[in-house]
């Protein structure tokens, strides 16, 4: 009974490991997105009718789907 005790809190404390590294890994990522979105925001693109656009426009509602 006291092993099980012993394992049940070892596996408790190795996912509770895992959830702060991903939620590390989650920051990162979004930063990461913030600075590529930041870099890529100089671009200027044209549709098929020359109407000029941002290469970020639009970015806000495709990453929300």
């Amino acid at each position: 009974m006291n092993q099980a005790v012993i394992e049940m809190d070892l596996f408790t404390q190795q996912n509770a490991a895992l959830v702060e590294q991903a939620a590390a890994a989650a920051q990162s990522l979004e930063d990461q997105a913030a600075q590529l979105r930041i870099a890529v925001s100089s671009f200027r693109l044209t549709d098929a009718f020359g109407n000029g656009l941002r290469a970020t426009d639009g970015v806000d509602t495709i990453a929300m789907r």
